[in-house]
């Protein structure tokens, strides 16, 4: 079963019983948005699967998914037919979303409450430049040893680099990434301030105007 909710406008929350469920039904959807081997390009799951072992040695996004997030505007290339054969699961996450606003909409997905404001992160980066904008002056003062541990965590995971400051942001609200707990460093407190300050902004109804990249 999936559940859709509206935490915020432009944004379409899919919340599901499992990971499994989850990670199958979004794990090319994801891919395609911010993986470094695979963004932009159209692929099958085997292909996933096997160029991911190829060059990784190991396939783990199923295992290991808390939480799945992509802009509306990648959503096209599956419903007209770049990916078929679709997966029922994969069919049916598209059924829910064939409404939504393909330009300004972004999709966040979650198994647990966990890491719903992680995935709320990435939703405002997106939807809010003025959000984007006062959380990449932060980011410009976090340098050294710590940021590249958290560089090095995102490669790992093989994010395109065109993510990192968006993920960074992310994790910083959500207060650890891995091990590394992040709140313990004093740069963490003013991220996790802005994004509750934007949160409430939103729920009252007050969006800033603009979009930008996942």
């Amino acid at each position: 079963m999936i559940r859709l909710e509206y935490p915020l406008r432009d944004v379409t929350h899919l919340r599901f019983e499992n990971r499994g469920l989850m990670s199958l039904a979004l794990v090319r959807m994801q891919e395609h948005a911010e993986n470094i081997l695979f963004r932009g390009k159209t692929f099958t799951l085997t292909e996933l699967i096997e160029e991911s072992t190829l060059k990784l040695g190991e396939f783990d996004q199923l295992g290991t998914t808390y939480g799945v997030n992509f802009p509306a505007s990648i959503l096209p290339h599956f419903l007209e037919g770049q990916f078929d054969p679709l997966l029922g699961l994969e069919r049916q996450v598209l059924d829910l979303l064939k409404n939504i606003d393909f330009e300004k909409g972004y999709v966040i997905a979650t198994f647990r409450n966990e890491e719903l404001e992680h995935e709320l992160a990435h939703a405002m980066w997106h939807i809010d430049s003025e959000y984007r904008e006062d959380a990449e002056i932060l980011l410009r003062g976090f340098n050294g040893r710590d940021r590249k541990r958290v560089e090095d965590y995102l490669k790992r995971y093989t994010y395109t680099p065109e993510c990192w400051e968006n993920e960074i942001n992310a994790y910083f609200v959500e207060g650890k990434i891995g091990t590394f707990n992040l709140a313990k460093l004093k740069e963490s407190r003013p991220f996790r301030k802005l994004f509750q300050v934007f949160l409430e902004k939103h729920r009252n109804g007050h969006n800033s105007a603009g979009n930008g990249r996942h």
